[in-house]
């Protein structure tokens, strides 16, 4: 087995200039690179389980299968086959943009099964769809929300309505007689 100093990382773009990117039959673009350890007619199954009326939302995006993406560096790093060295600073996926082309790089040498590879380039696709467009897309003076309007103030925490209702314990109802039991 080879160690992590004899295996050069490659940048991301560089990757992305060097494989040629496939459409599957419901137009999302994907391409592997590298000892993947995943067959080109699993990939293709794979990718071609989307269906094919979210491919528009993800014309602008690309998925590259390679075998490890890297995350301890602030490039996004990509590296050609697998070790345990480099496999300890790798990451499930690295998103990157090339001018208007989305790209996101799955490591599939750290899952150990198809599905787990499949759950994470699902995961990824989810995500991107749950994404509002840029066009509506919260500034970044804003996180995560938007800001309340002026005119919609905060409403008063209140107890809750049980809090102010009277609390009043009853006592049991004593049993009721009867003639019948009073017969015996």
């Amino acid at each position: 087995m080879s160690t992590s100093a004899q295996i050069e990382l490659w940048h991301a773009e560089k990757v992305a200039t060097q494989v040629t990117v496939g459409q599957a039959a419901n137009g999302i673009h994907y391409a592997a690179w590298g000892e993947t350890r995943i067959s080109d007619t699993d990939l293709e199954r794979m990718v071609g389980a989307v269906p094919a009326t979210l491919s528009p939302a993800l014309n602008n995006r690309a998925y590259y299968f390679v075998p490890l993406a890297i995350a301890d560096t602030g490039e996004v790093m990509i590296a050609p086959s697998y070790t345990v060295d480099l496999g300890d600073r790798a990451i499930c996926h690295r998103n990157a943009a090339f001018g208007s082309t989305e790209a996101v790089f799955l490591s599939t040498r750290l899952v150990e099964d198809r599905f787990g590879l499949a759950f994470e380039f699902f995961i990824n696709v989810a995500t991107t769809l749950s994404r509002p467009p840029a066009s509506r897309r919260v500034s970044p003076r804003w996180p995560g929300r938007r800001p309340r309007p002026r005119c919609a103030a905060k409403p008063a925490r209140t107890p809750g309505r049980l809090a102010a209702a009277p609390r009043t314990i009853t006592a049991p109802a004593p049993p009721i007689r009867t003639a019948a039991l009073d017969r015996r």
